[in-house]
């Protein structure tokens, strides 16, 4: 992406999960730092160069109102939704907007929260919805599951995000037909680790000890490293404590990796392995 673009936005980005819990998308968060800077047609522009078409499908949601009509009124970007909040769908200026902007071949992606939605609700028939989930609207869903009364606000064809337990996300994929998930459950997860500390991957950090001893590449051992979150955090925790004496954070593997060097590599990587 140009640089002229990238100094007057800030990005964030999630992943979004589909039904065979493949990577089906990226939901793309463009927060403007200086509006009047930012031309419409440029980003969209640059994101269809940049955006392949064989690439997992992007959700583009744009937190500024002002540059998210203008996108509306340029061509649409391949492989292209653009996420627009609930509330403008009821506003006959912004519909009228919408309808030409899907003549134009945008795909519109309207995002609610559930609290928005009636129990009858379904996605209006140009357009899928996000229904953000809050730990409230979990609640709710999880005791109708437990009921064995399917919710009416599980909608087949939609996408989800907010989604706290695998439970309820296997529910929402495998048996109600949702779209796909923004996000993963993480709730589960730290419920069952509670206040233990995470112990590194013992797989990993053998593979990663063969490689050094067959004298592997740089970007190959870095590979390695990424297979384990509990090992990237350590590593780089270490070489940011004060015995290094850096000057500037090292967040970069690679440099964290050319710092230790393969001796002292190898002594840590032992000390890493679980008891």
């Amino acid at each position: 992406m140009s640089h002229s673009v990238l100094d007057s936005i800030a990005i964030g980005y999630q992943p979004f999960w589909n039904p065979d819990r493949q990577l089906a998308g990226v939901y793309l968060r463009v927060l403007c730092l200086d509006p009047d800077a930012v031309d419409a047609g440029h980003l969209m522009q640059v994101l269809g160069q940049d955006w392949p078409a064989a690439a997992p499908t992007l959700l583009l949601s744009i937190e500024s109102p002002a540059l998210r009509r203008q996108v509306l009124d340029c061509e649409p970007a391949q492989n292209t939704w653009l996420v627009c909040p609930a509330d403008e769908f009821a506003e006959d200026e912004a519909r009228f907007a919408f309808s030409l902007a899907l003549q134009r071949g945008h795909r519109l992606l309207r995002e609610a929260q559930i609290g928005q939605l009636g129990p009858d609700w379904n996605s209006p028939p140009e357009c899928r919805t996000l229904v953000r989930v809050d730990e409230a609207g979990s609640q709710m869903l999880l005791q109708a599951l437990d009921q064995g009364t399917p919710s009416p606000l599980m909608v087949a064809g939609q996408a989800y995000a907010g989604i706290a337990s695998h439970r309820l996300a296997a529910h929402c994929l495998d048996t109600a037909g949702a779209w796909g998930l923004l996000g993963w459950p993480e709730e589960d997860v730290l419920r069952s680790i509670g206040s233990r500390a995470m112990d590194c991957d013992p797989a990993v950090i053998g593979q990663i000890m063969q490689a050094v001893q067959e004298d592997t590449s740089l970007e190959h051992l870095e590979r390695l490293v990424r297979q384990d979150p509990v090992l990237v955090y350590r590593l780089l925790l270490m070489v940011n404590s004060a015995p290094f004496n850096t000057r500037r954070e090292i967040g970069s593997i690679r440099h964290a990796l050319m710092m230790l060097g393969f001796t002292a590599l190898t002594a840590w990587l032992q000390e890493q392995r679980p008891a």
